[in-house]
Formats: structure tokens, sequence, C-alpha cells
């Protein structure tokens, strides 16, 4: 489901007690991900915090309470959490950023590239985060994802594969 939040959602969802979290969830797929956090951040109540690593450790501490339990962990481990340990992830990670946080406006974006692997996770932990999905034409997108020379070898094993980058945008 899609829905865009006017400065009166914002506002009417910060005295609700509402989302904290603004996130950008999608594989790196150079759709413009950029230009829409600094739209969202030119607003009053939002902060753009760039990628944050944040989410990606909670994922890796999770993994590594529960790797010796089981080799396949995650996200398998998190039908075993209830809903206490889940809202405790979910104030850890708000605690987490507020280290990348530069102002004190109730929302904040974290456009992480690894953040789509993890959105069930965000979902959970923080129910009322706005998930944004930013796509592109997909010839365009994944001619720059091809071209694009990532950092991490995660990234880079998955990307410069032509069949696995048509097969993701196929999937969508």
């Amino acid at each position: 489901m899609t829905r865009s939040l006017s400065g009166t959602d914002l506002q009417a969802e910060q005295l609700s007690g509402g989302p904290k979290a603004c996130r950008r969830d999608r594989p790196p797929a150079r759709a413009g991900s950029t230009l829409v956090e600094q739209i969202l951040a030119s607003h009053s109540l939002v902060e753009g915090t760039m990628e944050l690593p944040v989410l990606t450790n909670m994922v890796r501490d999770l993994l590594r309470r529960r790797l010796i339990s089981k080799p396949d962990a995650y996200p398998e481990c998190i039908t075993e959490l209830n809903a206490f340990e889940l809202a405790d992830l979910g104030t850890h990670y708000l605690e987490e950023c507020k280290a990348y946080r530069r102002t004190n406006r109730p929302c904040f974006i974290d456009k992480s590239t690894s953040n789509w692997l993890d959105a069930g996770l965000v979902r959970l932990v923080l129910p009322h985060a706005k998930i944004v999905d930013v796509r592109r034409e997909p010839m365009a997108a994944c001619f720059a994802m091809y071209k694009q020379s990532f950092k991490t070898e995660r990234w880079r094993s998955w990307w410069k594969q032509p069949n696995q980058i048509l097969c993701d945008h196929r999937s969508r």
C-alpha cells in the first residue's frame, strides 16, 4: 500500500506517538533515493540522516545471539521473539539512531541500501514507521546498478550479475 504524507499527516502522527523513523527500503537501485530523502527532509518535521548502520548492526547482533542454537538463525529467530522483545528492539533502534541525528525533529529517514532485506523486521519493531518504496524505470535502474561500483562485497557479488539484476526487477 502506498500513501503520501502531508504536513498535516506528519503533525497528527507526531501528536499520536506516530512514526519516529521513515525508511527507504529497496536494494541499491540507483532509483533517486537521495533526491526523495532531500525532498522529505525539507519538511520541518523530518530529518535526513543518510545511510545508518543501526539496523544492519541490530540484525548482526540478533544473528550472533541465536547462532549458537541454530545455524540459520535469522530471519527465522524473529518468530521466537515476543511483543516485548520486538518493542525493545524498536526502542534500541531509535536510541542507537540518536548518535547520528543532528536535530530534534520527530521523524528521520534511514536510507541504508540494505534496509530492504529487513523490511519485515522493521515492520515488526517499528510498527508506526513509514516505508518509502522508491522505484525507477527498470532498464535505467538495471543499467545504473550494473555500472555502479559498490563498496561492499555483499553488493558487488549480487549486482554484477546481469541475470540477478533482471530477476530482482521482475520480482518487484
